[in-house]
């Protein structure tokens, strides 16, 4: 018997040894999962400001983001001192670590803390910076980075606390062995129910020593156990003695300070050769502090996991392989199952999706580090949502994945918002470079369409009066009909006033709408199950709609309604910009037609009136003027009569009096104002004709640059060169007539004017204020 109690004894101190090293691995776990999670909080704060310091000045150039983290309005430029005063004066030698590394180091991270000027908040700043040398290796400069990152701070200072609650409560449980947790040992003599216990297994249970080295009955021993624990203990005797061998169990009993302390009992049952059973000696153990210990551990795993899983719907635990699951809170899932791999990814992921969830999954266990990835994961409700998964690894006390403990939050919301935003800002793109309302009509209806996995959608010009919709083209997904073309209305329902009025429509099931229901088998027919309808007013009345059709059932958000009303916005203004461009074209055709008809009377007036003068040149001079003055009229027809572009009135006017080749023209390209079109048309056609009469263009070889360009000085101006070569030398005019006072009044008539004669030819440079010439 005595072997026996020794060999149980032996057991019990390798079965202590191992709860220690269990309780030291589990330490470890949560101290890596701590690391894990700062690890992430630093990640995700945000809020980057950049700034530049010039040494010299000791000046910074910083951004807007910069001036906000620290509080004070937003400028481009302040003095260093600005910023270190609000630093915390315990924090001041954290700071001058910017000069002790101007010696070489390619960077500088640090992090203090500063009061806000504008709110005294403190708040913890992280910074990163770079140093900048001249030639010589003198630093010259320091640039970089500063974001806000208190609340990575705040979330490290907690989980360090958690940590060392950890840490100490492991370190108990290790003393606790090392003292040596076994507190007393047993025999049950079971024949003669006689219970026989030292003097520790009496003190721990407060049982008098004396009767039990005589023995007390089993009973006695189970009366100290704490209520809640009977019926478990009862059934564990139970079973080890039917069962036979090895005992262990753990339970609660009341020592001598009244109090109930947590113990585990270890024994083994022997029997007889016929398999009776004939005593059962064991040990017993003081757990106290280990459970104590491992409430601690729990109780941080769980305020682990609460940062990490805050509003996630499912929370799992997987296999260090990833071939087993268990959900642990399964709000999205089959809660409590264990699904193995290939059903899982069959179940929950969206197969487009799985090739790129598995290589995430092999480089986080190749790694040994934190899964984390967005992807399309099927619902409760069968349908795919967007879910965030993120996983982290568990290790063993030899540094190997035990398992992996992860969550899925669903960010649905999130990716829909972002896919609405990006396809309206695809629409804009798209929509400003279509000239056509077809082609506006069937790009948006495709992208509002696609984001919303409708089957057909469009936009339709209203009819008020005769209650029609007139839709020129519709987008349409495959296997589904068009509706484009003329329709009635009331062939479809009875909700036109609704759509007068300014309301929106939306039906989420056509057969259980009664606005609807005495047209089912009409939409039915088209493919309609789901109908929105949003309308277009144009002060105050219906001018157009915009469609969705489905033809599934689908309940309709606020948020689907909103993007589809943005949608319809966008497009009554494209369609209205088409039609104004239309009817501009219109117009400008009409005036064009009657400003000639008008320039051609006077011509035909002014023939007639001066057909008796003996000298024509004047009235040949006359009527060229008038052409140059329709050629510009016709350039400004163009743009509307807003602008003009220079180069086209340049070669307009110069090409009525000689071929272009003649000219060297050269300029950046210019918009002009309307006044400024008509001044260069006539102030060209004068020079040009004084070029044919007695300058370059009288000869053969003659040439003319024709040149232009806006000098950046304080007013900027424009200016225009003239410069004639390869004609006779230029002369003076010795009268001043209506070309010659032309001339001289430049570019709309400021007369900044520089004219030259000389032997080479004729050169002349006309300036202006750019605001008088360049259209705004």
């Amino acid at each position: 018997m005595a072997r026996d109690r020794a060999e149980a004894v032996e057991k019990r101190e390798a079965q202590a040894s191992a709860l220690a090293r269990a309780a030291v691995s589990e330490a470890q776990n949560v101290s890596l999962r701590i690391n894990d999670q700062r690890s992430r909080s630093a990640q995700e704060a945000g809020g980057v400001g950049t700034f530049e310091l010039i040494v010299a000045s000791s000046m910074m150039q910083v951004s807007a983001e910069f001036c906000r983290l620290y509080g004070v309005a937003v400028a481009p430029l302040y003095s260093a001192a600005t910023f270190e005063a609000l630093v915390l004066p315990e924090d001041a030698n954290v700071r001058s670590r910017d000069a002790s590394r101007e010696d070489g180091s390619a960077a500088l991270d640090v992090e203090y803390r500063i009061h806000r000027a504008d709110d005294g908040e403190l708040r913890w700043i992280a910074r990163r910076a770079s140093f900048a040398r001249d030639e010589h290796g003198t630093v010259v400069g320091m640039f970089g980075t500063v974001r806000d990152v208190t609340e990575r701070r705040k979330v490290q200072d907690a989980l360090h606390a958690s940590e060392a609650l950890a840490r100490e409560n492991v370190q108990r449980v290790q003393l606790a062995l090392a003292a040596g947790a076994i507190i007393g040992t047993w025999n049950w003599d079971i024949p003669s129910d006689r219970f026989t216990i030292d003097e520790a297994f009496a003190q721990a249970f407060g049982l008098d020593p004396a009767l039990g080295r005589k023995g007390i009955p089993l009973a006695q021993i189970v009366a100290t156990v704490h209520p809640d624990d009977k019926r478990g203990l009862s059934t564990a005797i139970t079973t080890a003695i039917l069962r036979g061998g090895a005992y262990a169990h753990q339970y609660r009993v009341r020592r001598t300070d009244g109090r109930y302390y947590w113990i585990e009992a270890n024994g083994r049952v022997d029997r007889a050769e016929d398999g009776t059973p004939l005593s059962f000696p064991g040990v017993l153990l003081d757990i106290e502090e280990r459970r104590t210990a491992q409430a601690a551990l729990t109780a941080s795993e769980n305020r682990l996991r609460a940062l990490m899983t805050a509003g996630a719907q499912s929370v799992y635990r997987m296999s260090p392989d990833w071939q087993e699951m268990r959900q642990l809170d399964g709000r999205g899932f089959l809660a409590d199952t264990v699904v193995p791999s290939v059903h899982w990814l069959d179940l929950y992921i969206d197969p487009p999706d799985r090739p790129e969830v598995m290589a995430a999954i092999d480089d986080a266990i190749r790694r040994k580090g934190t899964f984390e990835l967005e992807h399309r994961m099927r619902r409760a409700d069968g349908s795919f949502g967007w879910m965030l998964s993120r996983a982290v690894p568990l290790f063993e006390e030899h540094g190997e994945i035990a398992e992996w403990f992860g969550a899925a939050s669903d960010v649905t919301a999130r990716r829909t918002a972002e896919a609405r935003q990006a396809a309206l800002v695809e629409m804009g793109d798209q929509l400003r470079d279509l000239g056509t309302v077809p082609t506006i009509v069937h790009a948006a209806a495709g992208i509002v369409a696609r984001v919303l996995g409708a089957t057909r959608a469009g936009y339709g010009l209203v009819d008020v009066a005769r209650e029609t919709v007139e839709i020129p083209s519709d987008w349409c997904a495959p296997g589904i009909t068009s509706v484009a073309g003329l329709h009635d209305f009331r062939d479809y329902g009875s909700y036109i006033e609704d759509l007068r009025r300014g309301a929106a429509v939306l039906i989420g099931d056509v057969e259980r709408d009664p606005r609807t229901q005495n047209s089912v088998a009409m939409l039915l027919a088209i493919g309609v199950r789901t109908l929105i309808n949003v309308p277009v007013m144009e002060r105050g009345r219906l001018v157009g709609i915009g469609f969705i059709h489905s033809d599934r059932p689908h309940a309709l958000s606020a948020e689907e309604l909103a993007f589809v009303r943005a949608v319809a916005d966008r497009i009554q203004v494209a369609v209205a910009r088409v039609q104004a461009e239309a009817q501009q074209v219109l117009l400008n055709g009409e005036l064009s037609h009657r400003l000639k008809n008008t320039l051609s009377m006077v011509q035909g007036i002014a023939s007639q009136t001066l057909r008796s003068v003996p000298d024509q040149a004047p009235v040949q001079a006359f009527t060229q003027r008038l052409v140059a003055l329709s050629q510009a009229h016709d350039v400004l027809l163009q743009d509307s009569w807003t602008s003009a572009p220079m180069r086209a009135v340049v070669d307009r006017v110069l090409a009525v009096q000689a071929p272009l080749e003649r000219f060297r023209i050269d300029g950046p390209n210019l918009s002009l104002a309307p006044q400024a079109t008509l001044s260069l048309s006539m102030l060209l056609h004068e020079l040009t004709t004084n070029a044919v009469k007695y300058g370059a263009l009288s000869t053969e070889a003659g040439t003319i640059s024709v040149a232009w360009r806006v000098e950046d000085d304080d007013d900027r101006t424009a200016v225009l060169t003239w410069r004639e070569r390869g004609g006779p030398p230029a002369q003076a005019p010795t009268r001043r007539g209506f070309g010659t006072r032309l001339i001289q009044f430049g570019l709309v008539g400021t007369r900044d004017t520089r004219l030259s004669y000389s032997s080479l030819g004729f050169d002349a440079e006309f300036r202006a204020p750019s605001s008088e010439v360049v259209a705004s």
